[in-house]
């Protein structure tokens, strides 16, 4: 038996088709064809607490759209709601102004059900959540799926999303829609609390990009 031992492979032109790590792990360069549309830009199972949670996307034109699927969301202490602003890739600074926003929930709690409407019009942030989230990291637990289009392209981005969760005064589920007033590439997302001197709290997060092609 014989072992082949490189470190690259590359074209006959000298392009890089894929590399080997000294430990064994395999990088592709280039997508190989006929792989999946779908790809892991970044991912985190670690989970954390922090003020303000930021959480790099993909400046790629290559994805149609990306999801980010974020896991186990609760606060430190007491009730907030959730914020979310977005960075330009141009000067790597945070709009804070020109969020475009509505948002629908609805919660059911221990002798009722109500459902609530309210938006933002040249906000400074996008409002991830109506009814706010809790502080109880078993019963509190929040988890969201946020959809990002016209991220990379020179269009005003659309935001859609999905919260599933529960705060100390029942069960929710709020959906939102949002965009951006201003055209720029964006590169990462950023969450506080309404309270931004309260941590948020997490368990996970993994962010897709879908291909428009393979």
């Amino acid at each position: 038996m014989s072992t082949l031992k490189v470190g690259a492979i590359q074209s006959t032109t000298g392009n890089a088709a894929m590399t080997v790590a000294n430990n064994g792990v395999v990088t592709f360069p280039n997508k190989p064809s006929g792989t999946s549309p779908v790809d892991i830009i970044s991912s985190n199972n670690t989970g954390g607490s922090t003020t303000a949670l930021e959480i790099d996307l993909s400046n790629s034109n290559d994805y149609a759209y990306q999801k980010l699927v974020l896991s186990g969301v609760t606060g430190a202490s007491g009730s907030h709601d959730l914020h979310m602003q977005v960075r330009k890739d141009s000067n790597d600074t945070y709009i804070t102004d020109s969020y475009l926003s509505i948002i629908g929930s609805h919660m059911m709690t221990s002798s009722s059900a109500s459902s609530s409407h309210a938006g933002l019009w040249n906000g400074a942030h996008f409002r991830m959540s109506h009814n706010n989230i809790g502080s109880d990291a078993t019963h509190h637990l929040n988890d969201l799926e946020i959809n990002f289009f016209n991220f990379a392209n020179d269009k005003k981005f659309n935001i859609g999303w999905q919260l599933y969760g529960q705060n100390s005064s029942g069960v929710m589920r709020e959906n939102g829609s949002g965009k951006g007033g201003y055209v720029d590439v964006i590169d990462r997302v950023k969450f506080i609390l309404s309270d931004t001197s309260v941590a948020i709290v997490w368990d996970a997060y993994t962010v897709y990009g879908y291909r428009r092609a393979l």
